[in-house]
């Protein structure tokens, strides 16, 4: 195989560092045993993630260890809590956290998990891309009424389509938004 600069570019685009996230549905459980008590929950995947397979090992884009943030987001398993203004209780709109820290670092996720039993449960830990903001408001999952959403990967030219998706988006979704991730933006974009 030749090495090109068009294989460089491909080689370089399949190199992206590569979230990792739970996904649970079943019987009811108690959260912290997803996040902290599996052998491969989620703040062992952000700890003691490994490499991500299928990518070159470099300290820039796939890391042992992923840092940029975390979030849960769950479901209650019977109907309870308040009702908002669109008649949606904790059963039919998730609750979600998100924090800038790893979970294994973060005192008030380990001690919210204890208290939380939830059949549906997301669960997110970013690796940011090289230049990407790293604060609360783009940590996964994202929420509108009773949708929920993650992603992993990035989205392919994001910087040069992102202006065009941001206008195709009316001002009441817009104004939802609140971080500047791919992530989101595809989200909101499938609201359209």
């Amino acid at each position: 195989s030749t090495d090109t600069p068009t294989r460089r570019r491909l080689v370089r685009r399949r190199a992206r560092a590569m979230c990792r996230w739970i996904y649970y549905y079943g019987e009811e459980v108690c959260i912290s045993k997803l996040i902290y008590g599996a052998s491969h929950g989620l703040a062992t995947m952000a700890d003691r993630a490994g490499w991500t397979p299928g990518c070159a090992r470099d300290a820039e884009r796939n890391h042992e260890v992923n840092v940029h943030g975390c979030g849960i987001g769950w479901y209650a398993s019977k109907r309870c809590g308040m009702v908002d203004k669109h008649g949606l209780n904790a059963y039919c709109r998730p609750g979600v956290y998100t924090t800038v820290c790893a979970p294994s670092h973060d005192r008030n996720l380990r001690s919210l998990s204890k208290s939380l039993n939830a059949s549906l449960l997301f669960g997110h830990v970013r690796a940011a891309g090289p230049g990407a903001s790293v604060h609360q408001y783009n940590c996964h999952p994202f929420v509108r009424g009773r949708y929920m959403f993650m992603h992993n990967g990035d989205v392919a030219d994001f910087k040069a389509i992102r202006r065009g998706l941001l206008a195709h988006l009316r001002d009441e979704l817009f104004d939802q938004m609140s971080g500047t991730t791919d992530s989101e933006l595809l989200f909101f974009v499938d609201f359209e």
